[in-house]
């Protein structure tokens, strides 16, 4: 027997994003059990930003952190610390060492900060003394008035003040405390001293007892900067009591799995816990990730090397992404540095995922070159983006990683910008570390349209709705099926669609539970906005 179903016709493929962490059998349709290097916006599923390199590879294989300092002339200078310890100011033109005269190179693993206050740059490696550079200096060098003897986890500015967390001093380590400078009232000088003994300065010294942890994280919000360790979170206030600074824990059982893993956005942190990926206000907390992402990203992330995760925000395109160390099965690259971002688009409030080219930290920078004309420009059509007009527009930030060499990547500075209209830069993609489109739907058995589930059904055609770059490669097809649950879905050949030269995809699929795949194998424009079924159900007993 054989029942005629309706052509389903899927649309509004945004509603949902990635949901991986309930069983397929039971996701709606238009949600997705895996994508990769794709968006979810506008009722689209759209190509992700492309990786551009910024000018030439860095002059070291192994970048670990960068900083971006936003100037009061507003300009932006980008700071790269090295594995060796050593730190560079790195434009798109040039790459100048400005270590502090006489350091020697001294490689480790270590975690790294940055911040800004008074128009002093600070940069922190957590097995050595701070450094500070003025406005007026050509290198930096290391913090005045602190010991050297003194080491510091995190430095973060807060209330006209430098501020360090998990100290240890002289080898003894506190993990919960936490160190303020005096205040600092004149542009381009740093603090005057770190003495808390002194009665004459505004300088604190604050072991917080009571928390759970050591101090891993502090990132300011609104009047007051958030502490976070592992599993609490405190808010530090710059009250102008006696005792300069308040403290107290919030009514939140989360924290976050290392530094530089939470960032504000509209008066919200958006934080990379240990066990959840949430988001708070400072009054009341919500998880972002749980019954969608969460338990996928946590099964498959490698904690032992947490001290490399971090979050970024990119106001731009509207998403935040929580960058790790992953093992999962669709990841690209592997080595030290980050190869998986879980992204969140805050308008569609959906999930995705993205390959990262073993990048270690981002900042928000204005990258453009304005030094490319007809006559010196080499890279082609194809992988250049923004415009003419664009070369004489410095002021367009943009996210910018950096990330090692390995798997074919040279070490360089990235920037994540969009291929095509609404490109802002004219750096060439990095066609290694700008990886396929992957888009996959497991274990469809149409309980919404009625079907029986003792039905074959039977995939006879598929009609996409899509726009592409006439450029690009075409997007390839295929559907799996299966009659048992536990068993995995045999695929079909996979099938090419260029919106081209045809508009629909003859199948012969058949089975109780559907899967469908498709692969974009190139980075130009894609957007795919719907999905029509020629689809059979046939009897059974």
């Amino acid at each position: 027997m054989e029942f005629l179903l309706s052509l389903p016709k899927l649309r509004n493929l945004d509603k949902y994003g990635v949901i991986t962490d309930v069983d397929p059998f039971d996701l709606p349709l238009g949600a997705w059990s895996m994508a990769v290097n794709v968006r979810f916006e506008d009722g689209k599923v759209t190509s992700a930003p492309v990786w551009r390199a910024v000018a030439a590879p860095l002059t070291d294989t192994a970048p670990r952190f960068v900083y971006v300092a936003n100037k009061a002339d507003s300009t932006t200078s980008v700071y790269i610390g090295y594995y060796n310890g050593l730190v560079s100011d790195w434009t798109p033109t040039s790459e100048s060492a400005v270590s502090p005269t006489g350091y020697t190179a001294s490689p480790a693993e270590a975690q790294w900060s940055g911040t800004t206050l008074a128009g002093v740059v600070y940069m922190n490696r957590e097995d050595r003394v701070p450094w500070a550079l003025k406005p007026s200096d050509a290198k930096f060098s290391n913090v005045t008035g602190w010991d050297a003897g003194w080491r510091a986890k995190l430095i973060r500015a807060y209330g006209s003040a430098i501020c360090a967390f998990n100290i240890t001093k002289s080898g003894i380590r506190y993990p919960t405390m936490v160190k303020t400078s005096d205040i600092v009232t004149n542009p381009g000088s740093l603090p005057l001293t770190w003495d808390a003994t002194l009665t004459t300065n505004n300088a604190t010294e604050n072991l917080l007892t009571e928390m759970n942890g050591e101090i891993v994280e502090a990132q300011q919000l609104g009047n007051s900067l958030i502490l976070y360790s592992n599993s609490e979170t405190w808010q530090m206030s710059a009250d102008g009591s006696r005792n300069v600074y308040s403290y107290r824990k919030l009514p939140f059982s989360a924290g976050a799995i290392n530094t530089n893993c939470a960032v504000e956005v509209n008066n919200r942190h958006y934080v990379f816990g240990a066990d959840d990926i949430w988001m708070h206000d400072g009054l009341s907390q919500e998880s972002i990730a749980d019954a969608r992402v969460r338990k996928f990203i946590f099964r498959t992330l490698n904690a032992k090397k947490a001290n490399r995760f971090f979050t970024s925000y990119d106001p731009s395109k509207r998403t935040i992404s929580f960058n790790y160390v992953s093992g999962d099965a669709f990841v690209a690259f592997n080595g030290n540095g980050c190869n998986r971002a879980a992204v969140y688009h805050l308008t569609s409030k959906t999930w995705t995922f993205d390959d990262l080219p073993l990048v270690f930290a981002s900042g928000y920078a204005k990258v453009s070159l304005a030094t490319q004309t007809w006559a010196n420009v080499t890279a082609t059509w194809a992988t250049v983006g923004g415009s003419w007009q664009d070369l004489e527009d410095g002021f367009k930030r943009t996210s910018v990683y950096v990330g090692e060499s390995g798997n074919g990547l040279t070490a360089r500075v990235y920037a994540r910008d969009l291929y095509g209209t609404g490109s802002n830069l004219t750096s060439v993609v990095d066609t290694v570390a700008t990886r396929p489109g992957l888009l996959l739907r497991d274990g469809m058995d149409l309980d919404e349209l009625d079907a029986e589930l003792r039905g074959y059904k039977v995939v006879l055609a598929i009609y996409p709705q899509g726009r592409f770059d006439p450029d690009a490669m075409p997007v390839s097809f295929s559907f799996g099926v299966t009659d048992y649950p536990n068993v995995p879905p045999v695929f079909s050949a996979p099938q090419t669609y260029d919106a081209l030269e045809n508009y629909k995809l003859d199948f012969t699929a058949a089975g109780r539970f559907l899967s469908m795949r498709m692969d974009y194998p190139d980075y130009k424009t894609m957007s795919l906005s719907g999905l029509d079924v020629d689809l059979d159900i046939l009897g059974s007993r």
